[in-house]
């Protein structure tokens, strides 16, 4: 509607459907991208892992090679303090030699900071070390003195209750190492002492937001007979800027061009609801012109042949008035003259009601009611009330006892019966009128042919005009009545000459050709 908003619906489907592929397109990128991102934080954690397990594994193979040589050396306390003494340069780390006996822990000798000669450890602590075996273990994470610890231990082979024992003071919290590369320079880590995450367990940790939520990756760390836990998360998405970006460039260019296509697609409609608006008002105003022509032509249809019957139908009625008067005049005196003047006052009052007859089939607009006709029938009712003049021969020339017309019966007795009257009557001087049935499939064709002198040229393109006759008594409807009734059946009427006269003397002949379709058609 003019002056009013609104998106057509063809519009609306075409950026809907570029829309929901663009989000189709967004969802399967965004999945492909995230599933991208987790493999390279899972290989990210992992090598972080691998990291740590080796430093776990220098610290155990650092622990088993002095526990080595306290076992050789009978715990010999100087022979340990020098060999350990390289093991505790870390700072809050110290390195013992410790005896259990009757579950108290005591060290023997020490190195590093937290640990002196002759301290007795905690209880948490003693009952750790009392659990040394021959491969090194970590103790869970103790608190120790209002210390965080951690115990690596190792029993001392051949020599019963001596372990060696190494002590961590854990400061969990540390940032992120500034490597160039590698996984630490792009996740955030946790350590856990644990299978799974523990708070009062947490070994190191890169990041103060704990726990880690979000896309994380795990992976353990083999610690003796126990196992640690690796959490990892990515500080920024692993797979790039732009591949992380694609996606929602992706969505963003197919809401554009689904905003682009919509709005083009609403032009065209706008374009093509104001053609056909215009188209609708140009055709209003040419049916109304059209309708003044018509109402025009008709007037003139009108008053012309009111006219032509006024004049056709004035020489009939003064024949009849003038036949009366004389017949007055005679009655009784001429019995001759009386039955001339009859004659005349029938023959015109014949001829004013064939022309009325003929009006009023021309202009009655009768739908016909076809049926299947045997044409040979409907030929025999021709002939048989149709006087075929003296020197005429009628020949049939077709299997008409089978060849059937689907039409209305009085319609085409109508039409075939003008043909072979006007055949007849072309033919002065006699002649032969031929009448042909044939079917060629669609169309069943009923031809009649005379061996009159054919249509004149100058009026090949009036035969079917109403009114319009070469004939000195005729009427000018018989084969504007034929057409009509042709083309309501669906058919046609063409009337041509046959050939030129055996010296090209001019037409030798005429044919009329009245095409019927078939029932199926």
């Amino acid at each position: 509607m003019r002056g009013k908003w609104h998106i057509s619906l063809g519009a609306a489907l075409s950026g809907l459907a570029v829309v929901a592929v663009a989000v189709a397109a967004f969802g399967f990128m965004a999945n492909s991208v995230d599933d991208q991102n987790a493999v390279l934080l899972k290989s990210d954690v992992d090598q972080a892992g691998t990291i740590l397990q080796t430093a776990v594994s220098g610290v155990a193979t650092s622990l088993e090679s002095l526990a080595a040589v306290v076992g050789a050396t009978r715990d010999s306390p100087s022979t340990f303090q020098t060999i350990a003494r390289p093991l505790s340069a870390q700072p809050n780390t110290a390195v013992a030699l410790i005896h259990s006996v009757s579950g108290q822990s005591t060290v023997v000798a020490a190195a590093g900071h937290g640990l002196a000669g002759g301290q007795v450890l905690p209880a948490p602590a003693a009952a750790a070390v009392a659990g040394a075996g021959p491969i090194v273990s970590a103790s869970p994470v103790l608190t120790v003195a209002g210390k965080t610890v951690l115990l690596f231990m190792v029993a001392v082979a051949g020599v019963p209750g001596t372990a060696v024992v190494e002590q961590s003071v854990l400061t969990p919290y540390a940032a992120s190492p500034a490597t160039n590369g590698g996984p630490f320079s792009s996740i955030e880590i946790v350590l856990y002492a644990t299978r799974v995450p523990r708070a009062g367990q947490l070994l190191i940790t890169t990041t103060k937001s704990l726990p880690l939520t979000g896309a994380v990756a795990r992976t353990s760390i083999p610690v003796g007979s126990s196992k640690w836990l690796l959490v990892g998360r990515a500080k920024s998405p692993l797979a790039g800027g732009l591949p992380n970006a694609a996606p929602g460039i992706l969505l963003g260019a197919g809401v554009a061009v689904a905003l682009l296509l919509a709005g083009t697609v609403e032009v065209i409609s706008r374009r093509r609801r104001f053609a056909e608006e215009l188209v609708a008002e140009r055709t209003s105003q040419l049916a109304d012109s059209q309708r003044e022509v018509v109402r025009a032509a008709r007037l003139s249809a009108v008053g012309e042949m009111a006219t032509i019957i006024g004049h056709e139908l004035r020489n009939p009625l003064a024949a009849v008035t003038n036949a009366h008067y004389l017949l007055r005049s005679s009655m009784g005196k001429d019995p001759v003259s009386t039955e001339r003047h009859l004659s005349l006052a029938e023959r015109e009052s014949a001829r004013a009601a064939s022309l009325a007859e003929d009006l009023t089939a021309y202009m009655r607009e009768r739908p016909p009611n076809k049926s299947s006709l045997v044409l040979s029938k409907v030929i025999d009712e021709i002939l048989e009330v149709l006087p075929t003049p003296s020197g005429v021969t009628i020949e049939r020339h077709q299997d008409q006892e089978t060849l059937t017309v689907w039409a209305d019966h009085e319609q085409l007795l109508r039409i075939l019966t003008n043909l072979v009257s006007n055949a007849i009557q072309a033919m002065s001087a006699g002649g032969t009128v031929r009448i042909t049935g044939r079917d060629d499939g669609t169309m069943t064709e009923v031809v009649v042919e005379d061996d009159g002198p054919g249509i004149d040229p100058a009026s090949r393109d009036r035969i079917f005009e109403p009114f319009f006759t070469t004939k000195a008594g005729g009427t000018g409807l018989g084969l504007a009545i034929v057409q009509r009734l042709a083309e309501v059946h669906g058919g046609g009427i063409t009337l041509e000459n046959v050939s030129s006269g055996p010296n090209g003397d001019g037409p030798h002949g005429a044919v009329a050709t009245l095409r019927l379709p078939h029932s199926e058609a």
